[in-house]
């Protein structure tokens, strides 16, 4: 059997080192077919949208695939495209055609098509109890206007078929069971409504800058930010209080409306708490700031801020509740909440943090208001009572606080006429410091009500597309065709 190793049998020994070979080669290219292959799969069922951008075959207008979005078990999906203004505005105009790119599809979904107005906005909400298959989805979307149909009459292109000739379609690659689709809340509820699903979508109306998402995870940035800054601000005041009355400094008692102010990361308790502004809460204007004095006694007693492992007066909450968190770079943060009782004219206070605009926010503030009442009518009349409550009460919760004089418990003056808020080596420069740290409180404070103002006129935007959506939901027309 060794005889292959002798000299005179080198055409056999090449014959077997070839074949050897061309063994190793073939599994090798099998090994690599096998490892591409499941790195093809991979892909599928990663992949969401292959598709970002269109053109539209007869009228030649480009549009965009603007998001996704599934409920956790790939059951449902909502498909929003922003269109060019030459596209119908009647959700009956549109036909979809669902096939597979790769394999026959399992999944016979339901599908409701909305048409937002005239924003270009078009969704197409599809529905399959069952689950929808990892797998490349082939869409196409025909627009049947008139308009759309006679435009550029035989000089479609683009599309897999002729019938992109023939009518003005565009086609889409999708999974709607990808494991990089997102996943949205507001998808997990039994009946998801078009306009709470448009709200967690990256939308964007006419001029303005930036989308609807953006834009309102902003204002929850900004607002967290000024917690922040005014829990800074209320502990200096506290401080400088403190360190005044030591030095024998007779101190003013705090605005009336921010006395009880706490901030801290337990949730708004809105039972006890005020949801909005009302008259009551201007009754107090004449204990406004600079009247009244921090009452000491014979001087053993000192300023002392809220305790908020305490029950304050006031009602607001506290104990040790878990609040909503955030994340920050690769930083979770629990979220920051004002607690106080006395809210600035035409000012409301809500659950904001940690939600979506889909959870509601106008729902919040207006719960008395019959089931079923359109959220832009209760904006309106927010509007109203925003713009009164302003006008006639504005004056009661001064947003700058101005002390003519200051005096010490030995009945002396002190002398303002020297001292820098940046030097609190000296008296008069603690209570310069004193007073930026109070008045910078009371700024940031309405700057943290115009954030949740925002808010709402945010969601008031998104509501208002509610008259003049249109939709189709196949009772009248069966606007899915399944190609087998």
């Amino acid at each position: 059997m060794f005889k292959i190793f002798g000299r005179h049998y080198g055409a056999q020994r090449f014959f077997i080192m070839l074949f050897l070979c061309l063994a190793v080669l073939i599994s090798m290219g099998i090994y690599g077919g096998h490892v591409q292959h499941q790195k093809n799969l991979k892909r599928v069922s990663d992949t969401a949208l292959y598709t970002t951008t269109f053109t539209w075959s007869r009228t030649g207008d480009p549009g965009e695939v603007v998001g996704m979005i599934t409920d956790t078990n790939h059951t449902k999906a909502f498909l929003l495209l922003k269109n060019p203004s030459t596209s119908s505005v009647d959700a009956m105009k549109y036909e979809c055609f669902l096939t597979g790119r790769d394999a026959p599809i399992t999944n016979n979904p339901s599908l409701t098509t909305y048409v937002f107005g005239s924003t270009g906005y078009v969704g197409f909400y599809f529905v399959d109890a069952r689950g929808f298959a990892s797998q490349i989805y082939d869409l196409i979307i025909r627009d049947d206007s008139s308009a759309s149909e006679m435009a550029n009459d035989g000089t479609g292109t683009g599309g897999s078929n002729g019938s992109f000739n023939a009518h003005n379609q565009i086609e889409l690659f999708l999974n709607f069971a990808a494991k990089g689709t997102t996943v949205a809340d507001v998808m997990n509820t039994s009946n998801p409504q078009p306009l709470a699903i448009l709200a967690d979508l990256p939308i964007k109306f006419g001029g303005q800058d930036g989308t609807v998402t953006g834009l309102f995870e902003s204002y929850k940035k900004t607002a967290q930010t000024d917690l922040d800054l005014m829990s800074t601000d209320l502990r200096s005041i506290y401080q400088y209080q403190t360190t005044l009355h030591d030095l024998g400094v007779v101190v003013p008692d705090l605005p009336y409306y921010i006395a009880g102010d706490m901030i801290d990361t337990h949730p708004n308790d809105f039972t006890k708490e005020p949801m909005r502004f009302d008259e009551a809460m201007a009754e107090s204007s004449e204990q406004s700031s600079g009247s009244h004095y921090l009452d000491y006694g014979d001087g053993s007693a000192t300023p002392e801020s809220p305790d908020a492992t305490a029950t304050p007066e006031g009602g607001y909450t506290t104990g040790d509740m878990a609040g909503a968190t955030y994340m920050d770079g690769d930083t979770e943060l629990p979220y920051y909440y004002l607690h106080t009782m006395y809210l600035n004219p035409g000012c409301v206070s809500f659950n904001w943090q940690g939600q979506l605009m889909s959870n509601g926010l106008i729902s919040q503030v207006y719960k008395e208001y019959p089931t079923g009442t359109p959220l832009n009518r209760m904006y309106m009349d927010y509007s109203e009572w925003k713009a009164t409550s302003e006008a006639q009460y504005s004056y009661a919760m001064p947003t700058q606080i101005t002390y003519d004089s200051w005096r010490k418990s030995d009945g002396s003056f002190v002398d303002m006429s020297t001292g820098s808020a940046n030097d609190t080596s000296t008296v008069q420069g603690l209570i310069l410091a004193y007073e930026k740290a109070l008045n910078d409180y009371l700024l940031k404070r309405v700057d943290y009500f115009k954030q949740l103002d925002g808010m709402l006129q945010l969601e008031n935007k998104v509501q208002a597309l509610g008259e003049t959506i249109s939709s189709n939901n196949g009772v009248n027309w069966q606007n899915l065709w399944i190609i087998k």
